[in-house]
């Protein structure tokens, strides 16, 4: 293949890239791109190329077949969705911390937000990420077609996208899920400790969640530790414990 413009042409190899990439690889590579971002589906913020790359060198072979099924059929399957979400979640995984699932994976994240990070510094949520999965279906499905002279493409309302009135074109499904509970937006978390994770005994100063009257829960940086936490309510409850009710 030759690139580059008239004047700086060069040639790349591409038997040599294929070699190393494998068949099944190389034929998963374009539905790669638009699992990834390209013009019609939208890039992941803060994760290139390069990133998305390394991590699709590492997919196990589970993971390459959701990303090679891409594109089969008007929607994906389940088994494309799973596939695809772990392939996501591993672009924001820490390092030793495999999380395959969107909501174990920003559960932990929001665990280590600092006080003065806000929650969008987290991942999608598992149905932005499955509206993200759908529209890269679409991207692949058309591109299936690229050698057919009548191509028949699916319905873009089932995949990603919405028509909105007054609006001539499409714009993307953000989610078809709330991004937490209600009660989860509400409640208070500590921060205790977030500097020295050693520490044998958090949250015996200035805790938030002492302050507001409320006990450590797994959501704090304390995780509601018995052991290290001093904001904990032990309830005890003793056998044949009489209880006196006053009418």
């Amino acid at each position: 293949m030759i690139m580059g413009n008239s004047e700086n042409r060069h040639k790349v190899l591409l038997q040599p890239i294929y070699d190393k990439l494998g068949p099944e690889r190389a034929t998963a590579l374009i539905n790669w791109h638009a699992l990834t971002g390209c013009d019609t589906t939208g890039h992941i913020q803060g994760k290139g190329k390069k990133v998305c790359f390394r991590t699709f060198l590492d997919s196990s072979p589970a993971v390459l077949s959701a990303i090679f099924a891409l594109g089969e059929g008007n929607e994906p399957s389940a088994e494309v969705l799973r596939g695809c979400e772990i392939f996501l979640c591993k672009l924001f995984s820490p390092k030793r911390h495999n999380c395959v699932e969107a909501k174990h994976l920003r559960w932990y994240l929001f665990k280590q937000l600092k006080a003065d990070q806000g929650v969008d510094k987290l991942p999608p949520t598992q149905g932005a990420w499955a509206e993200h999965i759908r529209r890269a279906h679409m991207q692949a499905n058309i591109w299936r077609q690229d050698l057919i002279l009548e191509p028949s493409y699916p319905d873009p309302l089932k995949l990603g996208w919405q028509q909105r009135e007054k609006v001539i074109r499409l714009m993307p499904v953000l989610s078809q899920v709330p991004p937490a509970p209600d009660a989860v937006l509400q409640l208070v978390r500590c921060n205790c400790g977030a500097t020295n994770f050693e520490s044998a005994n958090k949250c015996s100063g200035r805790c938030s969640c002492r302050q507001n009257n409320l006990v450590c829960t797994e959501l704090c940086n304390c995780e509601g530790d018995y052991e290290m936490c001093s904001n904990m309510q032990q309830a005890v409850i003793e056998e044949d414990t009489e209880v006196e009710y006053i009418v």
